[in-house]
């Protein structure tokens, strides 16, 4: 059900490629991506990717495109919804177009990532969390959720057998990655922004 629904929105897209120039695009949005204002996202985690085969790609950060894009994604119209894409361009002026749908859990059982920091080190029984400089007594948060950040919050199983394709990508600054896809060929290597758009 999962691919049908998967297919029709690549078919979808086919047809909006094919008829651009009878249509018109409306840009309802745009945000710039920058690994800052993704780990302010509520999505942000800790991700260990494994590879088609079970070997671990390392842990990420990574978080939802579709939170990251929320705000502009609830001022879309419901009956709109289905005519929205993601537009996203990276450093290169490369473009990757997909469909809003795509971002719905009950279209995409794992949603796109944007995979932003790789993250070393693991938990270890004790944390030595210094104080804050000049400050005697007072802990330093940010140490805290930097040591707490090692822990892996989620893993994904991701469709691509070969592990070095898998970590390539992922060791991009911004790299946005579909973990269902079966192979690489339309993530996005050093992403700089993504646009919400709707087909009139």
């Amino acid at each position: 059900m999962h691919f049908i629904r998967f297919m029709l929105c690549y078919v979808a897209l086919l047809l909006y490629c094919a008829f651009a120039q009878a249509q018109t695009i409306r840009t309802i949005g745009t945000i710039n991506i920058q690994s800052s204002v993704i780990e302010r996202d509520a999505s942000a985690r800790t991700v260990e990717f494994l590879s088609g085969k079970n070997q671990s790609a390392g842990k990420f950060r990574g978080a939802n495109v579709a939170s990251c894009l929320k705000e502009i994604i609830d001022k879309i119209e419901p009956e709109n919804r289905s005519k929205a894409i993601i537009i996203a361009k990276n450093n290169f002026g490369q473009k990757l177009i997909f469909s809003l749908p795509e971002l719905l859990p009950e279209i995409s059982k794992i949603p796109p990532i944007l995979v932003y920091r790789r993250v070393i080190g693991d938990l270890g029984d004790t944390a030595h969390i210094s104080d804050i400089r000049g400050q005697t007594g007072r802990v330093n948060v940010q140490e805290i959720d930097k040591y707490l950040e090692r822990a892996t919050q989620e893993r994904i199983k991701l469709q691509v057998p070969d592990v070095q394709r898998v970590t390539s990508f992922l060791r991009q600054p911004v790299s946005l990655i579909f973990p269902t896809d079966a192979s690489p060929g339309r993530w996005l290597a050093d992403v700089d922004s993504l646009t919400v758009a709707i087909i009139e």
